[in-house]
């Protein structure tokens, strides 16, 4: 007589979500083909962005489930993985690793994301490079700076496609630091901000 044996329809979930997604849901389907019931016990994810869901935590013979796990995009970009751990009383595979793969679009890149003035230096300006990538359609950009000490202006070098971030620090006898909020008007419903640091060691 077999015993219980969970099928998965999918294992391993691709997604890409557009700018304006601010989560990605993954349905994870299973069915039972074995001749017992069989009972999921534990599903855990790798990442605190990533929440799952299994409402139905006992399946029986020929009956089918589902694992659902919603993953908080926040500011990430990039090629993401998360995976989910499923524990189970499946005789043949007591563990399944579920793997959910997000590639989320770069609407921009800024380089660097910290600046720094060391001790004795002169406090000149110093630039952040900010391009607009695969072509989104970024209208306007602003920055603020969490510390009035540094001030942060945005120049057009080609306007919708590329700026630069002018930081100016004043004089201090101790350390100052600053984070910059840089934030674009793009998606509409969701605009991205991005986030750069900036620290200045105090004068001799």
């Amino acid at each position: 007589m077999h015993g219980q044996q969970l099928l998965w329809e999918g294992e391993d979930l691709q997604f890409n979500p557009s700018p304006a997604d601010k989560t990605v849901v993954g349905h994870f389907k299973f069915k039972n083909i074995g001749q017992v019931a069989a009972r999921i016990t534990s599903v855990t994810s790798s990442c605190s962005c990533t929440t799952v869901d299994f409402p139905k935590k006992s399946v029986v013979p020929n009956e089918s489930g589902e694992i659902t796990a919603t993953f908080t995009i926040g500011a990430r970009t990039g090629n993401q993985e998360k995976t989910i751990m499923v524990e189970s009383n499946d005789r043949k595979r007591p563990v399944t690793v579920l793997l959910m793969k997000v590639a989320i679009p770069e609407i921009a890149q800024m380089r660097p994301s910290f600046l720094f003035w060391s001790q004795g230096e002169p406090l000149d300006p110093k630039e952040i490079s900010f391009k607009i990538m695969n072509g989104f359609p970024v209208k306007a950009i602003a920055v603020e700076s969490s510390n009035p000490k540094i001030t942060a202006k945005v120049e057009p070098v080609k306007p919708g496609q590329e700026y630069r971030i002018i930081v100016t620090p004043s004089e201090t006898d101790q350390q100052i630091m600053a984070m910059l909020s840089i934030k674009t008007d793009y998606p509409p419903g969701n605009p991205k901000i991005f986030y750069a640091n900036v620290r200045v060691q105090p004068k001799k």
